[in-house]
């Protein structure tokens, strides 16, 4: 059984203890809970109106005391008691979740303009408002998602060149299997630090230092920071502060996420002193455009000049589709927001999402075998890294292996919550304005009236009969204007690290190995901890 390279308190701290729960529970009913649900009771009116079906809950706390953990477990009995979509009452907060694709579509594409907000009671836990995760639907959360496309075109992503940035870190994790010489190598921590490592150089342009203290402490607040019960964050801002510091368990997520923020501000600030004008990583990429930017206004502010434009009218005609603003320390802001995003969502969830494929993997070894066979066929015919032939269209079976663990596993099962904007229908029931909607994509990518032997783990069902990768709908990076931007760079990475490992590797479980395919039950969806035995190929 593998052991993280993690502290074990903090390691610990990532599981949702009842006894623990229950105290803030019990304290949240008594300092904070009772006013303001009573308050809501008053205002509320029965005006016949037909909401979705759910638990009773109990009086105050609604559902919390259920949830306080096997969130997802919960969540399914309820659904197989409610249908696609019900009611949970936490408290003062009440949550629609939606369980099967139909309505998930629904609620995020059909009637995407008034269900792609985000709920104030995200804002009031984190302290964050800014980026793309968290950027309420407007103006500047398209420009900052126009500009998280910009620059991963100017870093190559979607070229095969772009796996030239990878190659490094691959060989080195490669190395690592080497060297375990057909022992057990723990997955949970060498995985980990494989990815901080790439999307580290992606973002920065550096390599951390293994030996850093620094660097270890990020790299252990980033495993953290998205472990706790999805359930507590959601109410963690109604928790009085005195409350928190009593719990051992309690991570105080807004803390982590500001830590990382400010590690990032410093490598912006140090860029921006050192840079040169080659754009291969996504801060030089940002200086790039900003002095671009700043170089049109210019430009327009001299032909304009006997014109009698206002500056404001200057900038708006040279910014166009850009967040930035004619001051630095806002656009750094900007800029912060949208790396964090990419860091602390995007890192952390393709780490989830390669621990689950290398897993399944290891377990298949009929899948592994398939695999293998299109990733040697690929490079006999092109003499060249498997990493480097994935654009073209001959890794139909690679791709459905990839598609069918995430589909089993959707690194963030509950994906992030929406709010409605108004009232509005969804399904047939009436949704007030303000009520949390929240996605169960582990529910929908199992439901076993859209996916036949839905539990099973069978690539297959994404191929054609022809052996062409078929057109199948998956919600694992979420649907609408709210799918995840880093869907390109997550595919990228993984099919580059499993095509470089299957060539040269066989992959086993250890034989006393008691696997689990229960994930963790935090926001990201880990694998429990396991080890992985890695033999060299010989031809």
């Amino acid at each position: 059984m593998e052991k993280c390279e993690i502290s074990s308190s903090q390691l610990e701290s990532s599981l949702p203890y009842p006894s623990s729960f229950t105290s803030v529970i019990l304290c949240v009913i008594t300092l904070y809970l009772v006013y303001r649900l009573f308050r809501s009771l008053r205002e509320k009116k029965d005006d016949g109106r037909r909401y979705p079906p759910g638990p009773k809950g109990l009086p105050l706390i609604g559902s919390l005391l259920d949830l306080r953990s096997d969130v997802l477990m919960k969540m399914k009995r309820f659904a197989d008691e409610y249908g696609s979509i019900y009611t949970i009452n936490l408290g003062p907060t009440n949550l629609v979740v939606l369980n099967n694709k139909d309505v998930i579509k629904e609620a995020f594409v059909t009637n995407a303009a008034c269900m792609s907000h985000r709920p104030q009671v995200m804002f009031d836990t984190l302290k964050q408002s800014q980026g793309i995760i968290l950027k309420q639907p407007g103006d500047l959360h398209r420009k900052n998602r126009n500009f998280l496309s910009t620059g991963f075109r100017m870093i190559k992503l979607g070229v095969p060149e772009f796996s030239y940035h990878l190659h490094p870190h691959i060989d080195n994790f490669k190395d690592k299997l080497i060297a375990s010489k057909g022992q057990p190598l723990p997955i949970c921590s060498t995985s980990h630090r494989l990815l901080f490592e790439i999307f580290t150089d992606l973002m920065l342009g550096e390599v951390p230092d293994p030996n850093s203290e620094k660097v270890n402490k990020l790299l252990d607040i980033l495993y953290i920071a998205l472990s706790p019960n999805p359930m507590l964050a959601l109410v963690g801002n109604l928790i009085p502060n005195w409350v928190k510091s009593a719990l051992s368990d309690w991570i105080d997520m807004a803390d982590c996420l500001a830590k990382v923020t400010r590690y990032l501000k410093e490598h912006i600030h140090q860029h921006r002193e050192t840079y040169e004008g080659d754009p291969t990583n996504l801060i030089n990429a940002f200086l790039h455009k900003e002095k671009l930017e700043l170089e049109k206004t210019s430009k327009l502010r001299e032909e304009s000049s006997s014109g009698g434009d206002s500056d404001t009218e200057i900038e708006k005609a040279a910014i166009g589709t850009s967040f930035m603003v004619n001051d630095q320390e806002e656009n750094e802001k900007s800029l912060a927001a949208i790396l964090l995003d990419v860091f602390q969502a995007g890192c952390t969830s393709v780490v989830a999402s390669l621990q689950w494929l290398l897993l399944d993997l290891a377990i298949h070894q009929d899948v592994q075998d398939k695999l293998r066979m299109e990733v040697d066929r690929n490079v006999e015919q092109r003499n060249q890294r498997p990493s480097l032939l994935l654009r073209s269209d001959n890794f139909p079976y690679t791709k459905a292996v990839m598609l069918e663990s995430i589909r089993l596993h959707p690194p963030a099962p509950l994906g992030a919550p929406h709010c409605a904007a108004q009232d509005t229908k969804l399904a047939g029931y009436d949704i007030d304005k303000g009520t949390i909607i929240l996605p169960n994509f582990l529910m929908a990518l199992q439901d076993f009236n859209q996916w036949e032997d839905a539990c099973d783990f069978r690539p297959e069902r994404f191929l054609n009969e022809d052996g062409t990768l078929a057109t199948r709908e998956t919600l694992g990076f979420s649907i609408g204007p709210r799918q995840c931007p880093g869907k390109l760079l997550s595919n990228t990475v993984i099919s580059s690290i499993l095509t470089d490992v299957i060539q040269d590797f066989t992959l086993h479980l250890p034989p006393d190995h008691n696997f689990s395919l229960k994930g963790n039950p935090g926001i990201i969806y880990n694998p429990q901890p396991f080890s992985i035995i890695a033999k060299q190929r010989t031809s």
